[in-house]
């Protein structure tokens, strides 16, 4: 079954009020490096990491990769099913490729995963970033 529209799609763009993926994933590096920040401070000052801040950090991770899924489904006019939304948010590392598999017309896709293991990187990049900052800031 075909479930992506061809390149060349109009797209929905009044249901987003104009955002766009990247703006969810741009989201995403800057929570996963305040994230590392906050982490190391807390390391370096020897300050125990509080429970409710890797709660909150997980819902935070699986809000904003929902919300991109949902942008980027909404660009590509992809038909998003419940279990796919479901394992976007639970099984990310799973969905994910999976969604991108599904979605992207064939001679896009293996593309659409070297993307991801693109941004895959950009995320370890933004946490030893965002960890280097916050032990240099706990150590002062």
């Amino acid at each position: 079954m075909n479930n992506y529209a061809p390149p060349n799609a109009p797209v929905a763009s009044h249901v987003n009020d104009g955002m766009k993926p990247k703006h969810a994933l741009i989201a995403l590096l800057i929570l996963i490096a305040s994230l590392g920040a906050v982490l190391a401070f807390l390391e370096a000052r020897g300050i125990a990491e509080p429970g409710v801040l890797q709660a909150g950090s997980t819902v935070a991770f699986s809000v904003l990769t929902f919300w991109w899924f949902w942008l980027d489904s909404e660009a590509h006019a992809y038909k998003r099913s419940p279990f796919l939304s479901l394992g976007i948010v639970a099984l990310g590392l799973i969905a994910v490729p999976y969604y991108l598999l599904r979605s992207r017309p064939k001679g896009a896709r293996l593309s659409a995963l070297g993307k991801l293991l693109g941004f895959i990187l950009l995320l370890v990049g933004a946490l030893i970033v965002g960890s280097m900052c916050g032990f240099w800031l706990g150590t002062l």
